[in-house]
């Protein structure tokens, strides 16, 4: 039947936002009934969580550990009623329940025999399980190699097809597939040669999105991972999958299904807001997936900082993830004229097109994550040698060299270019906020309240664009500062510094209500990329001491 929509692919997998590490374990439910039907409506079917077997708990708990990590001590066994009842109740929503599977590599047979029958007592205690994902991230994999991973994950799926043999078992090679390079380089080809020794019945997973992806003009650059600013999927994704082709063909085998991990509303440019609402880039990104050949069967839909919400980008993402759905440009016409208000279609859809345009112009690399995830948060440091309490990649940064914005000095290669692009950035999505603007003011008030709340959501990315752009030249006039031979250098560099310093000043101020209003603005995450209203109140009593009090005692002291 024509009428019929069939799902390209299946499972389509996400989490809880903020969990992915503990919700087994955490003092009340995560997954609540609303919160699994709501998964459901949004075109999920399935509903990834953490486990880790073994005996009673002795180290940390569940909800301090990572996903795919195993620290000593630590299991999920205590919890695993709530694995059941979660399965049982999921089922009901036609959701099913994967379990991100974590097991370390064995020391000695004793141990493989205790993994082992541990696999097998995992299925037949939660026989309903019909998909199990071993991630190489954590599971001792790192420290002893891909030939071990590969091992372990060979072993554990034996196990399980001991208990459930139609089980889809899913290797995910993460850690692995960002260490080892470029594909033409021979690194990179022993580790494909090493992973084609799994089970040829395992399935296989990585990054779409990740880890040598193209620009737009066609430059290869390492994105590490989760990036819209660049085309996916990526040239190790395809090769990888070459020569996973070729070895069916010289084999005369069918090849291996084909999952991958992608994201669903936000990337690794600015993971502190709802989503990134750039739906026409987005639309193109999954339209890539699509289109992929030979076809992906199952998508890893979130990673753990990120997770399910409902969003535009995520309903985008339920109608592509279906064949025979409406074409994505009348998709977005129809969100914005539900959003917004009808008549305001042309001017929101262009919006998000500058918005699309914006993140093309996006330098990606994780110096530059650091402000455009803590947006107004970032300290404007005097010191070049102040304490950073959060110098993690979604935190602080205290240097041009560490935002790769440095035009001398070392690796001060892509400085000036970084700038350019960081300004077209800001250039496309300013001009994309303005439509938006008027297009929330000319709301109904039926629908003000959505609108607005896009509206925020836009606006908070084009903010920490501003803070990128300003602390560049904060630090400008703070390097010339420390390098100037004389008074006039230095005075010259403090005034810069007070005048940029109290237009980042006026900014937060300006825009402190809007992130007291908006809780899902700088959201906690475990990614520890997160701001909040109170941290920018923190920042902004900072800055009012560097301004009224560190700077005046410069110019005194020169």
């Amino acid at each position: 039947d024509a009428r019929t929509r069939e799902p390209r692919y299946r499972p389509r997998t996400t989490c809880a936002p903020w969990a992915g590490t503990g919700e087994l374990a955490t003092p009340a439910p995560v997954y609540t009934d609303a919160l699994v039907s709501l998964i459901s409506h949004f075109g999920y079917d399935a509903i990834w969580v953490n486990w880790c077997p073994g005996p009673e708990p002795v180290g940390k708990l569940p909800t301090r550990i990572p996903p795919g990590r195993t620290p000593e001590g630590t299991s999920y066994q205590p919890y695993q009623d709530r694995l059941g009842d979660l399965v049982d109740r999921a089922e009901r929503y036609d959701v099913q329940i994967v379990p991100l599977y974590a097991a370390p590599h064995p020391k000695d047979d004793a141990q493989l025999r205790e993994l082992q029958e541990q696999a097998r007592q995992f299925l037949r205690d939660v026989p309903k399980i019909r998909t199990i994902v071993l991630l190489d991230e954590g599971m001792g994999s790192t420290k002893v190699g891909v030939d071990a991973w590969v091992s372990t994950c060979s072993h554990l799926a034996s196990a399980f097809w001991d208990v459930k043999p139609d089980l889809d078992v899913v290797s995910w090679t993460y850690t692995f597939a960002a260490r080892h390079g470029t594909p033409d380089q021979p690194k990179w080809k022993e580790y494909i040669g090493k992973l084609l020794g799994l089970d040829r019945r395992i399935s296989f997973m990585a990054n779409m999105d990740s880890f040598h992806a193209r620009r737009r003009d066609g430059l290869l650059q390492l994105s590490y991972d989760y990036s819209l600013s660049l085309k996916a999927p990526s040239d190790d994704y395809v090769a990888a999958v070459k020569a996973l082709s070729a070895e069916a063909d010289r084999d005369g085998k069918p090849l291996r299904r084909l999952w991958g991990k992608i994201e669903t509303r936000f990337s690794q440019e600015s993971n502190t807001q709802p989503e990134i609402p750039s739906m026409q880039r987005w639309a193109e990104r999954f339209r890539s997936i699509n289109e992929f050949t030979p076809p992906v069967r199952g998508v890893f839909g979130n990673w753990y900082h990120q997770g399910f919400y409902p969003t535009p980008v995520t309903e985008l993402f339920a109608s592509m993830s279906y064949t025979g759905g409406m074409e994505p440009e009348d998709l977005l016409r129809r969100i914005a004229r539900r959003d917004f208000g009808p008549g305001q279609e042309d001017l929101v859809v262009s919006a998000w097109g500058d918005f699309s345009e914006a993140i093309w112009h996006f330098p990606f690399y994780y110096g530059l994550s650091y402000t455009m995830n803590a947006g107004f948060a970032q300290p404007f440091w005097l010191d070049p040698k102040a304490d950073n309490p959060r110098p993690w990649r979604r935190g602080f940064l205290n240097s041009l060299a560490a935002m790769q914005m440095n035009l001398t000095g070392q690796n001060n290669r892509l400085g000036a270019e970084n700038r350019r692009r960081v300004g077209e950035l800001e250039k496309h999505w300013s001009a994309g906020l303005e439509k938006l603007r008027r297009a929330a003011d000319a709301a109904p008030a039926r629908v003000r309240g959505v609108a607005e709340s896009q509206w925020r959501t836009a606006r908070s990315f084009g903010n920490n664009a501003g803070v990128t752009l300003r602390l560049v030249r904060w630090f400008d006039a703070r390097d010339r500062y420390y390098a100037a031979k004389t008074a006039e250098e230095k005075n010259a560099a403090i005034e810069e510094l007070d005048r940029v310093g109290r237009e980042e000043l006026a900014a937060a101020e300006a825009e402190l209500p809007m992130y007291r209003r908006d809780s899902r603005l700088g959201h906690f995450n475990h990614g520890r990329g997160c701001y909040t209203a109170m941290t920018i109140e923190h920042k902004i009593d900072l800055l009012r001491e560097t301004l009224d009090k560190d700077l005046p005692a410069l110019r005194a002291a020169k």
